[in-house]
């Protein structure tokens, strides 16, 4: 569970992220510029979001907003 960020760790600099609801509809996206990236996610209401990281191999996880 996330309340106000969440921290993805990357070996690689510079890939995009996109953050969807669970309808599809896209929210929030950006690009991963350190190891460590504090993405905000406060101002999204509480719920289930999908973040979509664009890596050579795309990853999809799952959170849980309170």
């Amino acid at each position: 569970p996330v309340e106000n960020q969440f921290t993805i760790t990357l070996e690689q600099i510079g890939q995009q992220y996109a953050i969807y609801d669970l309808s599809g509809k896209l929210i929030q996206e950006g690009v991963l510029l350190q190891n460590e990236n504090q993405i905000n996610i406060s101002h999204l209401k509480a719920g289930i979001y999908l973040v979509k990281i664009m890596t050579d191999k795309p990853k999809i996880i799952k959170i849980l907003k309170y």
